[in-house]
């Protein structure tokens, strides 16, 4: 065993202090922190790595053996994803209780079943949501249980709505309409029409009687019964055409 003496105590504190007041003459200076955002790692790859030019559409890279090669196999490759997509949405949607053990972390609620619109709570700003949307079945129920509240809603409000229900003639938006599922809205069946003949009665026209009859309102009024043609809804659409004309709106 080495034994460390008094002289070799000594001679270390000295080198120690030694080295102390050397380091205490360097300056320090702590740089600022730098802001980066989440794709800053990923922005310095793709400058390092460029983009593969020769790869297949990120869409349809998953398995290489299955990646399509033909745009019949191309789009139908495209189209049973997005199925499958659909599908456990709506499984999840009808049989919520069997998800019911979420551990996302942070929980994102797109990823979740929608309630009913029955179970949304009728406000107006859930109303502007489902406006804004576009759930046309979901924004007609909360309006329902809004009237029958004698809750009173701004006409920006009611024409919002009246816009809405025109256009998609009180029902759910075409499926070649759906920003969601591209490949269903490139290649949806054009077969499917518009929707069919303008729904005489509907909420439509139930908001048209309720709200005034100004410029705005008789425009959307007559675009969207040109848009579903029926000989009652083009007759219709002249005489309101005409109303306006005569009164220089």
């Amino acid at each position: 065993m080495r034994i460390i003496g008094p002289r070799c105590l000594s001679t270390t504190s000295a080198c120690l202090a030694s080295v102390v007041g050397n380091s205490a003459k360097i300056p320090i200076s702590v740089p600022y922190a730098v802001e980066r955002k989440s794709t800053d790692v990923l922005e310095a790859i793709l400058q390092t790595v460029g983009v593969d030019k020769t790869a297949p559409h990120f869409s349809f890279i998953d398995d290489p053996t299955t990646i399509p090669t033909t745009a019949f196999t191309k789009k139908n490759y495209y189209l049973c994803k997005e199925f499958g997509r659909r599908t456990a949405r709506q499984l999840a949607k009808e049989w919520p209780t069997l998800f019911m053990y979420d551990h996302d972390q942070p929980r994102l609620d797109v990823f979740r079943p929608e309630p009913a619109a029955l179970e949304i709570e009728p406000t107006e700003e859930n109303l502007i949501r489902m406006i804004r949307e576009k759930k046309v079945d979901n924004a007609l129920n909360i309006y329902h249980q809004l009237s029958s509240q004698d809750k009173e809603l701004s006409q920006d409000i009611l024409t919002d709505l009246f816009r809405l229900v025109v256009y998609y003639n009180g029902s759910e938006p075409q499926i070649d309409e759906l920003s969601e599922w591209h490949g269903l809205r490139v290649f949806a069946n054009s077969e499917t029409g518009s929707g069919g003949a303008w729904k005489t009665g509907g909420m439509a026209d139930l908001l048209f009687e309720m709200l005034p009859h100004n410029e705005e309102v008789l425009s959307v009024m007559i675009a969207g019964l040109g848009k579903y043609p029926s000989e009652n809804s083009l007759e219709r659409a002249q005489t309101l055409f005409n109303e306006s004309q005569k009164n220089s709106l």
